[in-house]
């Protein structure tokens, strides 16, 4: 009975409280708990969701080239497209992944690009350095199994992780959504390289299909 009376508070934390700053410290069982039932929660929801859209704001802070725009991210089966635009600039970009078939960067004025490395050929057109594939992840909440994850003292979910040599920082996470079923999803991150690398997401919405 206790054991069910604890999950329950956990779930209800993860439903209502996510975004909360001040409450009760949770003690690290509760934590790890709270993170493993945040991160099943997501998982589920993306595999029923494989067409899933995220519709946010990025900004890049680089030695050489920084801005911001718009991101719409469309999750494929077996890639992703990417639709950046830059206001200042007027430039919109659309990047298409489809794994084996390489990718393809649409909207430039000398007719679409193609490379292997999607990332790399952002980086050529744009000047933008965004690690896209863990991106991916990182919006998901999905946090890797091989790393050493710090978790909020109050809701248990994540916080700060490093991947390689990106360091990533959950600012803000949202309330699940009971109406459309969408779970506790990131709402603000933050990953840098250094002091010299930022890329700064803020997620507006989540659609899945």
């Amino acid at each position: 009975m206790k054991s069910w009376i604890a999950v329950s508070a956990l779930a209800l934390m993860l439903s209502s409280c996510a975004t909360i700053l001040s409450g009760p410290v949770m003690s690290e069982t509760q934590k790890q708990q709270a993170h493993a039932m945040q991160q099943e929660n997501a998982a589920a929801w993306f595999a029923a969701h494989p067409s899933w859209n995220m519709a946010g704001r990025i900004a890049v802070s680089a030695p050489n080239n920084s801005g911001s725009g718009r991101l719409d991210w469309t999750n494929l089966r077996d890639g992703y497209v990417a639709e950046i635009s830059a206001p200042i600039t007027r430039q919109t970009w659309r990047l298409t992944y489809t794994g084996a078939d390489g990718a393809v960067i649409e909207g430039l004025s000398g007719g679409a690009r193609r490379g292997s490395d999607a990332e790399q050929l952002l980086f050529e057109v744009s000047g933008w350095r965004i690690p896209l594939n863990e991106l991916r992840a990182w919006m998901q909440g999905i946090t890797p199994a091989d790393v050493t994850v710090l978790r909020d003292p109050v809701t248990g979910l994540p916080q700060q992780f490093t991947q390689g040599e990106w360091q990533v920082r959950y600012e803000e996470w949202t309330v699940a959504d009971a109406a459309t079923g969408v779970p506790v999803l990131p709402k603000r991150i933050t990953a840098t390289v250094g002091e010299t690398t930022k890329v700064k997401l803020v997620i507006d919405s989540w659609s899945g299909e």
